[in-house]
């Protein structure tokens, strides 16, 4: 084989490796089983709460804001978790995290990363 051959078969396998995405992965189980932890926060009004147990994205009003729930997915220590977006007329967006804390059964607003410092006031 020539040195040209060879050079040509290792391109297209390196077009060919790129050509395809990663997998997706998308968490199904905790990473720690049987959390029995409390959540600690604010807990969040009931007309937001009705909400936050959907599959998919959605838009709703809420006194001056306009709230973009993410949907629900399940945090690393096992709790059910979406984040809110929270958008004021002529205000930055505000970001927020949402677990559902299985003692009390309810939402409410826990501190995360991701968590904007500004405050909502609801």
């Amino acid at each position: 084989m020539s040195l040209k051959n060879i050079l040509m078969g290792l391109l297209l396998l390196t077009v060919a490796g790129c050509n395809s995405a990663p997998r997706e992965v998308d968490a199904s189980i905790a990473l720690v089983p049987e959390n029995k932890s409390p959540l600690v926060g604010e807990k969040i009004p009931t007309a937001i709460e009705k909400h936050l147990n959907q599959a998919v994205s959605q838009i709703i009003n809420y006194n001056d804001y306009t709230i973009e729930i993410l949907p629900v997915y399940i945090s690393a220590l096992g709790f059910n978790c979406t984040r809110l977006i929270f958008e004021k007329k002529q205000a930055d967006k505000i970001l927020k995290t949402a677990c559902r804390n299985k003692n009390i059964d309810s939402w409410v607003f826990i501190k995360s990363m991701n968590t904007t410092k500004n405050q909502v006031v609801l």
